[in-house]
């Protein structure tokens, strides 16, 4: 038997990422916490396919497009957001957490979210296919 949280684990509720520390925010693609010099830092992103342009996308694997929190139109550099670009500006990494469809209907909803790993912060633009969406590269 092996401890710990390791690629590929899957959970199949978003209650459990919470239970193992895998992301403590039920509502919000991006989890961040304020460190000791008050800067937000993202801890973790759950893509959760709420919006129809698929926040994550893989852009050559193993990197991944990230297209901000927020919808469309309202997007802004806060919050999450900003935490990820403070991400990207002290260097630390943020855990990546991807929701799928459950192929044996482990669970009422028929769903699974699988822990994808440690992703570093490589760019931080406002320029992609929708106006107004951040882009946030990681690796």
């Amino acid at each position: 038997m092996s401890w710990g949280i390791k690629i590929s684990d899957e959970y199949h509720w978003r209650g459990e990422l919470c239970v193992v520390g895998l992301d403590y925010n039920f509502q919000r693609a991006i989890d961040y916490i304020s460190s000791v010099k008050g800067k937000t830092l993202a801890t973790s992103i759950v893509d959760s396919r709420r919006y129809d342009r698929g926040i994550i996308s893989r852009v050559p694997y193993p990197n991944l497009a990230y297209t901000g929190e927020g919808e469309n139109r309202d997007q802004r550099l806060e919050d999450g957001n900003l935490a990820l670009k403070n991400n990207l500006r002290y260097k630390r990494p943020t855990r990546v957490i991807c929701k799928y469809d459950s192929d044996n209907n482990a669970n009422v909803s028929r769903y699974k979210f699988m822990y994808e790993g440690l992703y570093q912060v490589s760019k931080c633009d406002n320029k992609f296919k929708c106006l107004n969406c951040l882009c946030i590269t990681l690796k």
